[in-house]
């Protein structure tokens, strides 16, 4: 509604339109905002002002509303949700309440989130955590626990479990069932066990490693080492000078050993150079030559040697190189067409060995089974070849030491044997008149220990003398004369000082010597004589 001011101006306006005039003043004004709602409102008795949701002014009978002192609420009355942990007089609305009960829950399941539950779940039991420390009291720790009476537990399946889980009774029982007992054990398959120590004499159990080192100390109760003076121990050819060996032949003179050059001639002699482990004293060395292609040294077995080796062996030599450069020998093997004749030889091995480094001993070997070569039975050639261009200056040269070959399988330690056995083997292939450290020569007296026959007349054959060998030989030798008193070969009278025609008949057993030209009635003749069989 309008109103008016209670005072009215009695000017007359005075025409500024910029200010306000006495009929400005005078006139009616129109209220707005709240005092035009208010303006609405009719008073009324027992009613409190207040506004609506739409912020209009309201009347309400003051029987609608509750005192500040123990108000009681009807209907659904709302209040602020006050935050989870507020411990204040702030009102607890369903909201904050039900906030509160899922904290203290802490996500507890379904089954376990009311006092009932909790107390069905702890079986009603006040003390339940006095119980629980008993019942604990009567358990097994889990680290090294003491169980007493008669624990069980599930028995694993099969024989082979190797892990953490309990082994029961049963399943140890099924394992023993498997194992041998200490008392007369009857072991099948392949059993294992530790190898003792080389030398070991106790009750350990000896494995095949032990044994075949033990072996390798041993000698076989037939044979030794298969090749004659494998130790170049006897040199009945002498060793005074270098032997020559020329090209393409087989040349003598360690006993048993033959050199065969190629190319061109080489020499050889007797070393006390050998290696550090060796129980020998003594190394064959060969001296090379501008030409030389390859060298061989070699021995050629005899018939009555294979049955002992015929089987699985093993060839080992030393070798020192002083060739200048590293080498690879060669391992040659071959049999006879005939019974104790080489003189055809059909290759059955040709293989290389362990490279020899320069300046130093090398052991090489190789194992072979030669129960399957052909002729086998008529004897055996076994030669180490250096190889081409090894040996082809005079300032190169290679020696060799401990030459075996043994009926085992693997390296074993050289079989040295007695030298007196030694020299007996050689005895088979090469004997002489002249004592062992001679070489055999024209002109090189020694009367006292060669051949010597009385004339009993004067015509050829009036006389003549057996020789009889300390050894019977592997063959009939070839029977080689020496004139101790003159460079010829023929008889020495010892009192004219005259020679006479010799003439010699040998055999495996010994030799005879006959007068064959025309000699002095009772006069005393000496002869020296070698006597050589190498198939």
């Amino acid at each position: 509604m309008p109103i008016k001011h209670k005072f009215q101006s009695g000017r007359a306006d005075d025409g500024d339109v910029g200010a306000i005039q006495p009929s400005h003043w005078n006139g009616d004004h129109d209220l707005t905002g709240l005092l035009a709602a208010l303006d609405d409102v009719s008073p009324a008795a027992n009613t409190v002002l207040t506004f609506d949701e739409q912020q209009q002014p309201l009347l309400m009978p003051k029987s609608q509303l509750v005192p500040l002192n123990s108000p009681a609420f009807t209907g659904v009355p709302t209040a602020p949700t006050a935050p989870v942990g507020t411990n204040s007089a702030q009102i607890a609305t369903m909201a904050a309440i039900a906030n509160a009960i899922s904290a203290l829950l802490g996500g507890a399941p379904a089954a376990l989130d009311t006092l009932k539950e909790l107390a069905d779940a702890l079986n009603d039991d006040a003390s339940f955590a006095a119980t629980i420390t008993n019942q604990l009291a009567l358990k097994a720790p889990l680290a090294s626990p003491s169980l007493t009476g008669t624990p069980t537990a599930p028995t694993v399946a099969g024989t082979t479990d190797a892990t953490t889980k309990i082994a029961t009774t049963a399943f140890v029982q099924a394992v023993a069932a498997l194992l041998a007992p200490l008392a007369s054990p009857a072991f099948t398959g392949n059993p294992t066990a530790p190898t003792p120590t080389a030398g070991d004499s106790d009750t350990s159990i000896a494995t095949t490693a032990f044994v075949q080192t033990a072996l390798a100390g041993v000698t076989d109760p037939f044979i030794r080492n298969a090749i004659d003076n494998g130790n170049f121990e006897v040199w009945q050819r002498g060793i005074s000078t270098p032997t020559t060996h020329t090209a393409g032949n087989r040349i003598f003179n360690a006993d048993r050993w033959f050199v065969r050059p190629q190319g061109a001639s080489v020499t050889s002699t007797r070393s006390a150079a050998v290696p550090a482990s060796a129980v020998t004293r003594y190394s064959k060395a060969i001296t090379g030559a501008t030409s030389v292609t390859t060298v061989d040294l070699g021995q050629r077995l005899m018939s009555d040697r294979i049955p002992a080796i015929k089987r699985t062996v093993t060839f080992q030599f030393w070798v020192l190189n002083n060739t200048g450069g590293a080498f690879t020998p060669t391992l040659l093997l071959g049999t006879p067409a005939a019974v104790d004749d080489f003189t055809t030889v059909a290759n059955r091995l040709t293989q290389a060995l362990q490279s020899c480094a320069n300046g130093a001993w090398t052991q090489v070997s190789y194992t072979v089974d030669i129960s399957g070569y052909t002729n086998l039975a008529n004897g055996l050639e076994v030669v180490l070849q250096i190889p081409s261009g090894s040996m082809n200056s005079g300032a190169k040269s290679v020696q060799i030491a401990e030459a075996q070959l043994a009926p085992r399988s693997g390296v074993t330690n050289f079989m040295a044997e007695k030298r007196e056995h030694t020299l007996l083997n050689c005895f088979r292939h090469y004997q002489k008149t002249f004592p062992e450290s001679v070489t055999p020569a024209q002109n090189a007296s020694f009367l006292s220990s060669g051949i010597t026959l009385g004339s009993t007349g004067t015509a050829a054959g009036c006389a003549s003398t057996t020789w009889i060998f300390p050894v019977e030989m592997a063959g009939n030798p070839v029977a080689t004369t020496y004139n101790p008193s003159a460079a010829n070969a023929n008889w020495r009278d010892l009192i004219a000082g005259t020679d006479v025609t010799v003439g010699t008949d040998a055999s495996r057993k010994g030799c005879r010597f006959t007068l064959n030209g025309t000699c002095v009635d009772q006069h005393a003749h000496a002869i020296h004589a070698t006597f050589e069989y190498e198939p």
